[in-house]
């Protein structure tokens, strides 16, 4: 589940274009499909260790809408206690082969206990076990009481509870997508984006 892979990559310049929300009590990102467009299906995205807030997660949510025509709900299934995207950079510095000598035993080492000092409460805080409750309560209220979908063409109201709803798991969220998948309403899909250290 954390692993270097979860902490590196790098942040998108493009700018997300949904709106935030709460639905069931969380904070929520919402990505619409084009506008007089009737959803084909709502996805709900659990995203990596950097949240809800993150441009990368958000910016992939409007991509699932705007090409795939899906509502895409992005919670903060982490309570406000996202990785901060420092660890991006720290972890970069860390994997990139050291210039000097000098950078190989003082800069690394710092690096890696600033990164502990960002990994060690967010893995405490964001365990599965403290986390996938929530999940399996908003994916309840979702199918009990849904909000309403965006206008369709025709201006008619869709109703979510009549869309399909699919998961959209990566890395921290893909250890939740396949626990997700061992109860899965026959409509329901289910996709959990890393298949590995899915047990710690």
């Amino acid at each position: 589940m954390s692993c270097p892979s979860c902490f590196s990559g790098g942040i998108t310049t493009n700018h997300p274009t949904g709106i935030e929300s709460t639905i069931h009590g969380l904070p929520t990102y919402i990505a619409s499909p084009p506008s007089g467009t009737t959803p084909k299906a709502l996805i709900i995205l659990i995203t990596d260790a950097f949240g809800w807030k993150f441009a990368n997660n958000r910016v992939l949510a409007d991509h699932y809408a705007q090409r795939g025509s899906y509502l895409v709900y992005v919670p903060d299934f982490m309570n406000g206690k996202a990785m901060h995207t420092d660890a991006i950079l720290l972890m970069d510095n860390l994997t990139t082969p050291s210039p000097t000598w000098f950078s190989a035993i003082i800069h690394k080492p710092l690096w890696a206990i600033r990164v502990l000092r960002l990994a060690i409460p967010w893995k405490s805080a964001c365990a599965p076990e403290k986390t996938h409750p929530g999940i399996l309560s908003f994916l309840e209220s979702i199918r009990s009481s849904p909000p309403p979908a965006p206008l369709a063409q025709n201006g008619n109201q869709t109703q979510s509870q009549d869309l399909k709803i699919g998961i959209a798991g990566f890395c921290w969220g893909g250890k939740h997508a396949f626990m997700l998948a061992r109860n899965l309403n026959p409509k329901d899909n289910s996709d959990g984006s890393e298949r590995k250290r899915l047990v710690d």
